[in-house]
C-alpha cells in the first residue's frame, strides 16, 4: 500500500498541473518563492497511480487554494 508524506515549505501556491512525464503520472505544484521575490519559485511534484488520482489530487489543491 502507499504512503502519504508531509512536505512543509514556506511559500504559497500559485499554480498546481496533473502531467504526465515518462508514462508516470504525476501533479506538479509550483510556488512563489518564500523569499517574495517574483523571479524565484519552488516547484514540487507528487507522483500519482494514476491519471483519476492527479485529477483529484489537481482538484483538491485548486478548492484548497483558491486556484
Amino acid at each position: 500500500m502507499g504512503y502519504v508524506e508531509r512536505v512543509e515549505v514556506k511559500g504559497t501556491p500559485r499554480h498546481v498541473f496533473g502531467i504526465i512525464a515518462r508514462l508516470e503520472w504525476e501533479v506538479e505544484v509550483w510556488m512563489d518563492a518564500p523569499t517574495g521575490d517574483s523571479s524565484d519559485s519552488i516547484i514540487v511534484r507528487i507522483p500519482c497511480t494514476s491519471e483519476a488520482e492527479a485529477v483529484d489530487l489537481v482538484r483538491v489543491w485548486e478548492e484548497a487554494w483558491g486556484l
